[in-house]
C-alpha cells in the first residue's frame, strides 16, 4: 500500500507528514514507520488513491478529507467547476464604428445624432469608447437597429 500521509486519531488532523511523525515520535525509523510507532504517536496511515481525471481549463482538483473504508483510511479527491467569470462589457471604439459604416450609413447616423439634444450629441461625440454597460448603450443600439435593422446594427456595434 502506498501511503499518501497520516491522519491523527484524536484530532482528525490531516495530513500528518513523515517529518511530523519523526518529531512526535522522538525516535528514528526507516522510510515508513512501523505499526508500533503509529500507535505510539496516535496516527493512521492514509492509502494513496490516484486522482481522477479532470479538465484544468474548466475544473479544479483538490484533495479532500480521508475516508474510512473498512479498516483503512483512503485519500479522497474532489473535482469542482471553475467559477464562471462573466464577460466584460462590449467596447466599441468610435473610429471602428465609423470605419464599418458606408457613406450613406454615416449620413444617416449624423442626421439621427443631430435630432438628439445637445448633451446627448456631446456625450457621443466626445466618448472615447461606447460600452454596453453605459446607460446610453440602449439608445445607441436602438437607434442603430431602427436605422439599419438588427443584423447590420450588430455588425456596426460589434466589439472592437
Amino acid at each position: 500500500m502506498t501511503i499518501a500521509a497520516y491522519r491523527d486519531r484524536s484530532t482528525s488532523r490531516y495530513p500528518v507528514t513523515l517529518n511530523d511523525l519523526r518529531r512526535s515520535a522522538g525516535m528514528l525509523f526507516g522510510d515508513e514507520p512501523t505499526q508500533d510507532v503509529l500507535d505510539l504517536v496516535g496516527v493512521d496511515p492514509v492509502e494513496a488513491v490516484a486522482p481522477p481525471t479532470y479538465d484544468p481549463a474548466t475544473q479544479t482538483l483538490a484533495e479532500g478529507e480521508p475516508a474510512l473504508s473498512g479498516a483503512l483510511w483512503r485519500q479522497t479527491w474532489g473535482v469542482t467547476a471553475l467559477p464562471v467569470t462573466p464577460p466584460g462589457p462590449i467596447v466599441v471604439f468610435p473610429a471602428d464604428l465609423w470605419r464599418r459604416t458606408t457613406d450613406a450609413e454615416a449620413e444617416a447616423i449624423d442626421a439621427a445624432m443631430n435630432a438628439q439634444p445637445l448633451r446627448i450629441r456631446r456625450l457621443f461625440l466626445t466618448a472615447q469608447t461606447y460600452q454596453s454597460d453605459d446607460p446610453l448603450w440602449p439608445l445607441l443600439t436602438g437607434a442603430a437597429a431602427q436605422l439599419f435593422g438588427e443584423a447590420r446594427a450588430a455588425e456596426l456595434l460589434a466589439p472592437s
